[in-house]
């Protein structure tokens, strides 16, 4: 049998709006992509200056935003990467 903790750095629960997870103190939203079984991540002070994309996910270089549709680049330097977090698959 399995025994949940409260052993965790986040909480994030299920946001029926967004459909998404959301960490609402950080106004941080979570989103996992089925298919490709990868984390997305929307921070609303980074990821809003992206218009309709601005989704991110934290790679094995590091962090990627989606620029366009499609169209993954390098999360600019000018963004402070210790406030920003991702879920590590075990």
């Amino acid at each position: 049998m399995n025994k949940l903790t409260d052993s965790y750095d986040k909480k994030i629960g299920w946001d029926s709006k967004y459909y998404s997870y959301s960490e609402r103190s950080y106004n941080y939203y979570v989103w996992h992509d089925s298919s490709s079984k990868e984390w997305e991540y929307w921070d609303n002070d980074i990821s809003g200056k992206y218009g309709n994309y601005g989704w991110m996910k934290c790679e094995e270089l590091g962090w990627e935003i989606e620029e366009d549709e499609n169209t993954w680049v390098r999360l600019p330097e000018e963004y402070d990467r210790n406030i920003i977090w991702h879920i590590i698959n075990e």
